[in-house]
């Protein structure tokens, strides 16, 4: 009776779900070369449209080991939106793109348009591009930490959740930063590992990552895989990992 009793809640238990996260594609900021702008509305390079198509081609493939896609969201970026349009047209899933605020890329506020380099100048080590992914509480002037970063990109990614039936998953287009956040938060949910720094997490220009999310598992998923960028014609000039 007990093995049976065991053997229907385990078939009762719901069907994980799963997340594929995916960077938009190349910028044309229009900034110097190296100059952040964050949660600027910038735009993607004709390079970068090719990057976002091929990681929706990708995507259409397959990458979820047949987890049925049935949402499409994004950060409301037009950067990001370009490349989830692109998701929801070749995965037929039009009707479904929803924008979340809460995935914007981080605010850089005073540094926006500013190099690392020309950040330490005006502002010092102490207040550099190092200090802020080193210390999830530092807060540029007038821009965001990692800590306000993540207090809006968790709810979106449990919003998302929210939004999908058990054994279903959702593709999110978003940011450099946005990703760090939810595969950071996995890893160390998954390991224990406290000490999973976000700017060693590389993420790519357009690369796809995914994260399973089951009931009664760690509470920050499981990353499946991690930062895989497809192909696309022409190698990416301004793939940069570490300035958004």
């Amino acid at each position: 009776v007990a093995v049976a009793l065991l053997s229907t809640a385990l078939s009762m238990k719901a069907a994980p779900k799963r997340i594929v996260w995916v960077r938009h594609g190349e910028v044309n900021s229009g900034l110097k070369s190296g100059a952040v702008y964050g949660g600027a509305d910038v735009p993607l390079s004709t390079n970068g449209e090719a990057e976002a198509r091929a990681a929706a081609a990708m995507i259409h493939a397959g990458v979820t080991d047949g987890v049925p896609l049935t949402h499409v969201f994004c950060s409301p970026l037009t950067r990001a939106v370009y490349g989830a349009e692109a998701v929801a047209e070749a995965c037929g899933l039009r009707d479904t793109l929803t924008p979340l605020e809460g995935l914007r890329e981080v605010g850089r506020g005073d540094w926006y348009g500013l190099t690392p380099a020309e950040i330490i100048e005006m502002y010092g080590e102490a207040a550099s591009m190092g200090t802020f992914v080193a210390e999830p509480t530092f807060r540029p002037p007038g821009g965001e930490s990692l800590e306000d970063v993540a207090a809006r990109v968790l709810p979106a990614r449990d919003a998302v959740l929210a939004a999908l039936e058990p054994g279903a998953a959702a593709v999110v287009v978003s940011h450099l930063f946005v990703t760090r956040t939810v595969v950071q938060a996995a890893l160390r949910a998954q390991d224990g590992d406290a000490a999973t720094a976000i700017g060693d997490i590389v993420i790519p220009t357009a690369s796809v990552s995914c994260i399973e999310y089951e009931d009664g598992g760690p509470a920050g998923g499981r990353v499946l895989f991690c930062g895989r960028k497809p192909e696309a014609r022409g190698a990416s000039s301004n793939d940069l990992t570490g300035a958004s």
